[in-house]
């Protein structure tokens, strides 16, 4: 079985699939038998004909998603207070939609909400899929400090990429074994046991997230932060300053050995990861070694100006800092001229810096792709190690976390007019939600909010542009026009209100990206952007068109960065707005950030249905496929085959346990027992391979309980089984192996699959 990854048609709208590969828990033992032999299980798996086959072991997960890690970096500097609020309302609904699914019926509609993640759903329903009994959820703030930088009259908040535990109100948010997450247990398998009850978890969770606070560092490092706790390999534990040649620069010394700790405890081997990224502005994730600390000291990058070659050109070989460009390149008479006055404007250290200053201290975004999508990331000397997101090593055994088990789902600066999909007449529809990751790609949408970095294309909705000039065009999406800054109107651009001053602004700011209506019951008096009426800022509009110190609406910029790393990533990607259409009616399907959460949701679902099988397997005339399961487990001598669904190894078979046995993750966890997994015959075949559902309670026409496994194949013709409980899968890839009932693999095993198959 290959674990590479393969372009094919999907059918449309389906995300991509789970398939069974590359996850130390399980082992795949193929055996290709010769041309014309239909290949059995009545005799020893070996020894083989090395004339007439092979043996092809490869590791892979057979299970469904049961564990999943949900990381909240949140955007803490001023301004993210209501946009908090508005997350703390939504998480719940995203944990509550995973740990306790609908009941539907046979066609997909909704039944009803079940009690609890434990209670039976009613007679001719079943679960969406089953729910989810071990979640963490963790929440970590953009605040990284200033990354050795010692600007004068300038301090900045630094969590160190930490789990922060801040309630709201004040104090701490008790955690899971005071770890610094939350547990959700409802099962109370943990030792010690985690939260049972939802509506603990509930108010635990906002507490968290409405707990941030908005008193963090500007200078947000919102893809460090996540990088920094899931990912570095060697987070450092302090900065020092040092002289190299007639340079000043930053050295990264020691372990963040307290970060290192929290990351083994909330970070599971084979849990699906998801980060939730909340932010209203573009990532600043400046380089914490080499001159990194330029973007926020202050004094010396006001010295710094750009040759001029770098305002169009910045990837030229002669775009550099004035006096550092590289042999060979023309003097620059443009040099001997006095920076420009947004040089010296703090808002803008962090915007477009090579054209402006001739050098890019921010980390470059491969850094980000690479950390949710490789194997392997540089340490800190270059060296490629192990990623710690993916690879885990325990009692000598290696995992590695399949690609498709991690997601980044950024709600961010981009109007949500220009991702959602589209309604009658091609006008966005919220209500018909965002487009997922295909959709954006085959939609053009990528074009149209982050054009293309790599050779300078900007992005066609002039909402996205990133400038603190006044913009003027239409946006693609919709036609609407952005307005002046004279607009009488607040709401004169449906998307963004208008341009404003930001030039006045202290510091300098940037354009919106988007803007929406705050609750009344949330509007600031005085507004910390009401402050000037000159700045003619929409958010501060009253509705005569005059401006005022109250605060009526928020706003957020660009955020061309976050959108990079999401686009990178592809079909890891789940891409939210910042800016909610509707913040009055919470019943309504695109209040807040429900249409983000939903849109997460849904990839979840995904991984939590069975996993998809590349290679093929052919029943025999009584349905069966000629394959062998077995489940290990560590018993200490008290091994017993005598459970439902279970059955002692058949002599003629103990090849297949031998080999088990010999597996390292075998010898490394201790296994001693291995037991076959009945695969179902007849009727119970029949529905395991038919009736809809997550395999749970399923029952023979005489009320007989359906407790095995099955194979489901929709590639052939007819179709072995029902095509719609592979329909998530790659359409060269629709087939699984269905665990039903009791057939489930149990707690703390390993399973083991052995087929024979022929080789023509």
């Amino acid at each position: 079985m290959s674990t590479s990854t393969r372009t094919t048609q999907r059918r449309a709208g389906t995300p991509p699939p789970r398939r069974l590969g590359s996850l130390v828990a399980t082992v795949l033992a193929t055996t290709a038998l010769g041309a014309g032999s239909e290949g059995c299980l009545d005799r020893p798996i070996e020894p083989l004909d090395s004339r007439l086959t092979s043996t092809l072991v490869d590791r892979f997960t057979q299970s469904k998603v049961d564990q999943i890690d949900l990381l909240l970096a949140i955007d803490d500097s001023a301004s993210m207070a209501d946009k908090q609020e508005i997350l703390a309302r939504a998480v719940p609904d995203l944990v509550d939609s995973l740990a306790n699914p609908s009941c539907v019926d046979a066609n997909g509609g909704f039944v009803q909400k079940p009690t609890g993640p434990l209670a039976v759903c009613p007679d001719g329903s079943f679960r969406e899929f089953d729910p989810v009994l071990d979640i963490h959820v963790g929440v970590i703030s953009t605040s990284l400090g200033l990354r050795g930088a010692k600007p004068v009259g300038l301090t900045c908040a630094d969590d160190d990429g930490r789990l922060v535990t801040r309630a709201l109100g004040g104090g701490s948010v008790a955690t899971y074994d005071d770890q610094g997450f939350l547990a959700w247990d409802p099962a109370q398998a943990l030792s010690p046991p985690g939260t049972a009850d939802m509506a603990t978890l509930h108010a635990d969770l906002e507490s968290l997230v409405q707990g941030v606070g908005e008193n963090g560092c500007g200078f947000e490092a919102q893809l460090e932060s996540w990088y920094r706790f899931l990912v570095d390999p060697e987070p450092y534990g302090s900065i020092e300053r040092a002289t190299v040649g007639n340079k000043t620069v930053t050295v990264l010394a020691d372990t963040d050995d307290a970060l290192l700790a929290e990351r083994q405890a909330f970070l599971r081997k084979d849990s699906l990861v998801a980060v939730l990224l909340l932010t209203d502005e573009n990532d600043c994730s400046f380089r914490a070694e080499g001159q990194g600390f330029f973007t926020a000291e202050g004094g010396p990058l006001y010295n710094l100006k750009a040759r001029a070659v770098c305002a169009e050109h910045p990837d030229d070989a002669c775009c550099a800092v004035c006096g550092y460009a590289a042999p060979g390149c023309p003097e620059d008479p443009t040099c001997a001229e006095p920076a420009p006055a947004d040089h010296k404007a703090v808002g803008l250290n962090c915007y477009n810096q090579k054209q402006r200053f001739g050098a890019d201290y921010l980390y470059p975004i491969d850094r980000y792709v690479r950390g949710l999508t490789s194997l392997t990331v540089p340490s800190r000397t270059g060296e490629l190690v192990d990623n710690p997101l993916f690879v885990r090593t325990e009692g000598g055994v290696r995992y590695e976390r399949p690609r498709d088990r991690v997601f980044l789902a950024g709600i961010v600066g981009v109007p949500w007019q220009d991702i959602a999909r589209r309604g009658a007449g091609g006008a966005p529809d919220l209500a018909a939600g965002l487009m997922d990751a295909r959709e954006l790609r085959d939609n053009g949408v990528w074009p149209l909010i982050l054009g293309n970095p790599a050779n300078g294309t900007l992005p066609t909705d002039p909402h996205m542009v990133e400038t603190f000039v006044p913009r003027a065009g239409t946006n693609p999406a919709t036609g609407s026009a952005t307005a002046p800054a004279t607009a009488t109107n607040a709401w004169a651009d449906p998307i963004a209100g208008h341009e404003w001053n930001a030039s006045l602004y202290p510091g300098y700011s940037l354009q919106y990206a988007c803007i929406f209506d705050l609750p009344a019951t949330d509007w600031l008096t005085p507004g910390p952007d009401c402050q000037n009426a000159s700045w003619q800022t929409p958010l501060c509009q009253a509705p005569d068109g005059s401006y005022d110190d109250t605060q009526r609406r928020a706003k957020a910029f660009p955020g061309l960065r976050e959108l990079a790393v999401l686009e990178g990533i592809s079909d890891q990607a789940i891409v939210g707005s910042i800016c909610p259409a509707e913040v009055e009616n919470t019943s309504a399907v695109d209040y807040g950030y429900r249409p983000a959460i939903g849109a997460l949701t849904a990839r979840l679902k995904e991984q939590l249905k069975d996993p998809c099988l590349e290679r093929s397997f052919t029943p025999n005339a009584a349905g069966q496929v000629s394959c062998l399961i077995l489940e290990g487990r560590a018993t200490g001598g008290a091994c017993d085959c005598s459970g439902p669904a279970r059955s002692t190894v058949r002599p003629e078979n103990q090849g297949a346990v031998t080999a088990a046995l010999e597996d390292p993750a075998s010898r490394a966890l201790g296994l001693d027992c291995l037991c076959t997994i009945d695969q179902l015959a007849g009727e119970a075949l029949e529905v395991c391979q038919n009736a809809p559902g997550d395999g749970q309670n399923l029952q023979t026409s005489g009320g007989q309980s359906v407790d095995g496994w099955c194979y489901i194949d929709a590639t052939t013709v007819p179709p072995t089984g029902n095509p719609e409980l592979v329909a998530h899968c790659q359409a060269t890839e629709e087939r699984t192996i269905r665990f039903a009932g009791a057939g489930r693999a149990a707690n703390e095993s390993v399973l083991f699959l052995t087929c024979a198959q022929s080789s023509d």
